[in-house]
């Protein structure tokens, strides 16, 4: 197989700013505000005689405190797990990577968030055929413009693709009218094309959907199609579930 992944990584600890304080203390002060007049409710019940209210308040104060818990936890954990990104910040990134001469596509981006400090992971395709040292060379320009452009600690994997011939193009046909049929708006990426005397195995990732239910048939109907061309080829299709953009 002429596909190889290439990890580089560079690591640089910064800190950022901590943008969400306003909203966070908005919360805060909204939350304190409902504490407050829980307590003064329960008060001024236990005044007027009703003393059970005063125990009704206190789960309610109590059941506040575990919704405020729930929540940090929750935000906690998405940020360590990675949390579906912005089209902005997925632009952007994109945009940075494919600054470096030689890239053809950029994809599978993750972010994560470790408190203030952010880990950026992302793929990189280029034409197969490049050295090893040419190869870690783009990577490196990659993750030195992201460093210094998105403040965070970078990991980018390389994948070769192929990219031109007369076979690139049929095939390329092949797949994106399967995909159009199934109504997958989206593009190959690590296309792989093994060739000796003949085509020997065709090889490509497409990106779904997490609820894409027709993988199956979509393999089925793409494998016929390209070994009706190409009868002694093996087809290895991939699918990729994308996480939901904000």
């Amino acid at each position: 197989m002429v596909g190889t992944d290439v990890p580089v990584i560079m690591n640089k600890r910064s800190t950022e700013q901590l943008h969400d304080i306003p909203t966070i203390a908005l919360d805060q002060r909204g939350m304190s505000a409902i504490e407050t007049s829980i307590v003064l409710i329960a008060f001024v019940g236990s005044w007027l005689g009703y003393p059970k209210l005063d125990a009704l308040m206190g789960l309610g104060v109590a059941g506040l405190m575990l919704y405020s818990a729930y929540g940090i936890a929750i935000d906690a954990i998405n940020d360590l797990l990675g949390n579906p990104l912005d089209r902005k910040t997925i632009s952007e990134i994109q945009s940075i990577a494919m600054q470096v001469e030689g890239i053809l596509n950029v994809h599978d981006i993750i972010v994560h968030s470790y408190g203030a400090h952010r880990f950026i992971s992302l793929h990189i395709e280029i034409p197969e055929g490049e050295s090893p040292e040419s190869m870690h060379e783009m990577a490196d320009k990659v993750e030195k413009l992201l460093i210094k452009q998105m403040d965070a600690d970078v990991v980018t994997h390389v994948d070769p693709v192929t990219v031109a011939g007369e076979e690139f193009d049929k095939i390329c046909k092949i797949i994106s009218a399967n995909m159009k049929a199934m109504e997958i708006n989206t593009n190959i990426q690590d296309l792989r094309i093994v060739k000796n005397k003949a085509i020997e195995s065709i090889l490509f990732q497409v990106p779904v959907s997490i609820d894409f239910q027709e993988k199956d048939q979509f393999k089925i109907q793409c494998s016929l199609d390209l070994q009706q061309v190409y009868s002694d080829c093996k087809v290895m299709i991939e699918f990729k579930s994308q996480m939901t953009m904000r």
